[in-house]
């Protein structure tokens, strides 16, 4: 039996894909609430109708942009196994990141749109929960200094950071933004480690 899906299949996957890309692209320009769904189906060229026969709702559509969308953009980004070793391997995966933001341009500032309307954010809970663990395993790196460096790096090497540090008035393109990113990121790791404590802390010694 043949695992191809069959014409009908493909067909609705076009459809499911041109009904996420209308939505992508209104987020971007009004924001998430800015439109009805019938104005995701008038972009995507289909009748309301068969949107709702796709996707039932404006959450149901966001669920199907993190399954494929955002999932294959996800794929392409740098994998690492920690800051302190990723910043110490000569590699340089927040300018990778950057590069992949910039090729998914409307994807990203979609989602930071819906993040920042309250929309998906356990998602953004998870990444911190994960990027706490790493920071927490450097060594030298004080417990109390941990919750500043999540919310430092987060800032710096995340799509916020992307967002502000390739924008025209500052001139980076994504090389020189994610290296930008990745020297104050190993300037707030040393600190830290010297401070040995909170990073807002003055020196009372």
């Amino acid at each position: 039996m043949s695992s191809e899906p069959s014409l009908r299949e493909r067909q609705a996957r076009a459809v499911r894909a041109r009904i996420r890309a209308a939505f992508i692209a209104l987020v971007g320009e009004r924001g998430p609430d800015g439109f009805p769904l019938t104005e995701v189906a008038r972009k995507a060229g289909i009748a309301e109708r068969t949107l709702y026969r796709h996707y039932p709702s404006r959450d149901a559509i966001v669920d199907g942009i993190e399954a494929n969308e955002v999932a294959e953009m996800e794929a392409e980004l740098p994998k690492h196994s920690g800051w302190e070793a990723m910043l110490e391997s000569g590699s340089h995966p927040i300018a990778e990141t950057f590069h992949v933001f910039d090729r998914n341009n409307d994807l990203v500032k979609a989602m930071r749109a819906l993040r920042a309307a309250g929309v998906r954010k356990e998602a953004s809970y998870a990444r911190t929960a994960q990027l706490r663990e790493m920071v927490a395993s450097i060594d030298g790196i004080p417990p109390e200094a941990v919750d500043q460096l999540v919310g430092l790096v987060r800032l710096l090497s995340a799509s916020d950071g992307w967002a502000r540090l390739t924008e025209p008035d500052l001139g980076l393109g994504a090389t020189r933004a994610g290296d930008a990113a990745e020297w104050a990121i190993r300037v707030l790791i040393q600190a830290a480690r010297n401070e040995q404590g909170s990073l807002g802390d003055p020196d009372v010694g």
